[in-house]
């Protein structure tokens, strides 16, 4: 048991804030909104944004306006 988590932790922390196979080769700017903050890559017309520290996820009221 130990072992398999041995090798397999390392490949779970690197998919945290790993981009998509897209925009891979892309330089991150970092983006804060009302203390939320992301790492915001763009390629050409489209654009991913991760967020990048811990915060409990929204609810959903105030979003749907």
């Amino acid at each position: 048991m130990r072992f398999f988590l041995f090798i397999t932790m390392p490949i779970w922390l690197t998919a945290c804030n790993a981009p998509s196979r897209d925009f891979r080769g892309v330089a991150a700017q970092q983006v804060t909104v009302d203390g939320s903050v992301f790492d915001v890559r763009i390629r050409g017309e489209r654009a991913e944004a991760m967020r990048v520290n811990a915060q409990y996820a929204p609810r959903f009221g105030p979003i749907r306006g």
